[in-house]
Formats: structure tokens, C-alpha cells, sequence
């Protein structure tokens, strides 16, 4: 496997088909800058976690929330890579909740100046980290995450539109933060290979109730737009290109949707839901 640009092995093991990084779902031990992240079954709470130990003193517990059972224990991976520039290694640890289509929980732990928690992506609605690698050339890897919100919304699963969160590391403040209107230039990219694939479709499609396939990619890039802070040219597109008899409805239920996404509202707060 070939691994993006950007990213520097240190130490990987049994890996998932679909990993973009090189994480180990049967590694029980990793030890990076003198701490320990020990794999361990919690009998009493019924779950495993990671736990990020220094000596005997336990720093951070990773894991689920919720109860899981004994044998799921390759739910939990772990593995190293650079990902900052001047820092690194860092230690990433992926949950699988076991869903059929849902979800992974990613942590990013780092070492400078201390341990601490670079990136938590549990209170967004996550499945398969898409891309890990440094876009703009600045020495630090950019993430993109494929959101679940749009899951089952006006089709079936393999049919429905995917949001794509980004984040960048945030210098002033130590952290992945959400970053899909900084990553515009990557972004827009997927823009125009989607408006090539709705080129070879005919305009007897943009009116047919049935064409998922249509609808997919015409949302695909509304709400790539969305995402990016980019409202005007999200529904300017979409008022030149989706022309059913639906589209006012289609609308609202998107607007209320994305208005839902707790990704979406992290960018908001920062100031880059807006334009």
C-alpha cells in the first residue's frame, strides 16, 4: 500500500483494506515520547479503550462511551505518523462503533510540548477518513472525513449525497479545527470532475423524479459549496441545474439538514458558515 504524501511512517501492523493511515486493530501496546497507550478490557464498564499512561498514572482514556462486548477488541486500532511539521510522532487511534454504514471516532494525540489531544472528531457524525495528506505544501496534513448527516436522505445508501468535513492544524490554538473553506482550492477540485460527470447526463435527467444518480451529484456539489462557507454559489447551482418539481422542498430539507450537522454548526461558530 502506498501511502499519501505527507505522511511519514513509524510503526504499523494489521491494517484495515480501507485505511488511509497505517493503524493496527491488533496491537495492544504502543509506547511514543516516554508514554505507554495500553489496549485494555474495563470489566465493569464493559467497553475497551486505550489508555495513555505515564508510568502508572493513567492521562486520557480513548474508546467508546458505550458498552461493548469482549471479542471486539479489533474495533480499536492505533499507529503513528507525522503529521504536524516540527512535531510528531503522533499517535492515531480509530474507534469502529460497528455499524453497517456508521461510524469511526478518530483521535490525534501529540506530544508538544506535553500530551494533548490535537484532534477528537467524536461529536461529529463520521464514517471513513477520505484523505490525510498536505494539500498546500505548508509540512502539515489536512483530513478530510466523509459525514453521515445526508445517509438515506432521498435515496437509498449507496444514492445519497456525502458532505466532506476538513480540518487543518490551527497553530495558535494547537488543533485540527474544522477547515473545508481553507481547503476550497482541494475542494473545488472534486467540484469540477462532479460537473463533468452531470455533462453526461441529458436534460431530459435534470427532470426525471427517478434519477438518483443526477440528484446525487447536483447535491454532492451544493453541498460541497455549503460546506465551504460558499451559500451563494451552493444555490445558484443549484437553481441552474435541478429543475424538478420538487426543488423548493428539496431545499429546505437540505437547509434544515446541514443546519443539524454538528460539523457544520463548528463552522459556524468559527465564523465560516456564512458568505
Amino acid at each position: 500500500m502506498k501511502w499519501p504524501a505527507g505522511i511519514l511512517v513509524a510503526s504499523f501492523g494489521t491494517l484495515f483494506a480501507s485505511d488511509v493511515l497505517p493503524l493496527d486493530n491488533k496491537r495492544q501496546a504502543l509506547t511514543v515520547a516516554g508514554f505507554t497507550f495500553l489496549k485494555s478490557y474495563d470489566e465493569a464498564g464493559r467497553r475497551w479503550t486505550f489508555r495513555a499512561m505515564d508510568g502508572s498514572r493513567v492521562l486520557q482514556t480513548f474508546g467508546s462511551v458505550e458498552s461493548n462486548e469482549l471479542d471486539d477488541a479489533l474495533h480499536l486500532s492505533i499507529g503513528t505518523a507525522r503529521v504536524v511539521a516540527g512535531y510528531g510522532p503522533e499517535v492515531i487511534i480509530r474507534l469502529w462503533t460497528g455499524g453497517k454504514n456508521c461510524c469511526n471516532i478518530y483521535w490525534i494525540v501529540g506530544f508538544t510540548p506535553k500530551l494533548r489531544v490535537l484532534l477528537d472528531t467524536t461529536p461529529y457524525r463520521f464514517d471513513d477518513l477520505e484523505t490525510a495528506g498536505d494539500i498546500d505544501g505548508d509540512g502539515d496534513v489536512e483530513f478530510s472525513f466523509g459525514t453521515t448527516t445526508f445517509d438515506y436522505f432521498a435515496a437509498g445508501h449507496a444514492s445519497s449525497a456525502r458532505a466532506h468535513a476538513w480540518f487543518k492544524f490551527d497553530r495558535t490554538s494547537s488543533a485540527f479545527l474544522p477547515a473545508n473553506g481553507l481547503c476550497f482550492p482541494e475542494i473545488e477540485k472534486t467540484i469540477r470532475a462532479d460537473e463533468a460527470k452531470l455533462r453526461q447526463h441529458s436534460a431530459r435527467d435534470a427532470v426525471a423524479p427517478e434519477n438518483q444518480e443526477f440528484r446525487q451529484i447536483v447535491l454532492d456539489i451544493v453541498l460541497a459549496y455549503l460546506y465551504a462557507g460558499r451559500q451563494r454559489e451552493a444555490w445558484s447551482f443549484f437553481g441552474s441545474e435541478y429543475r424538478q418539481s420538487d426543488a423548493d422542498n428539496l431545499k429546505t430539507n437540505v437547509e434544515r439538514k446541514v443546519n443539524s450537522d454538528p460539523f457544520f454548526r463548528a463552522m459556524n461558530r468559527r465564523g465560516l458558515g456564512q458568505q
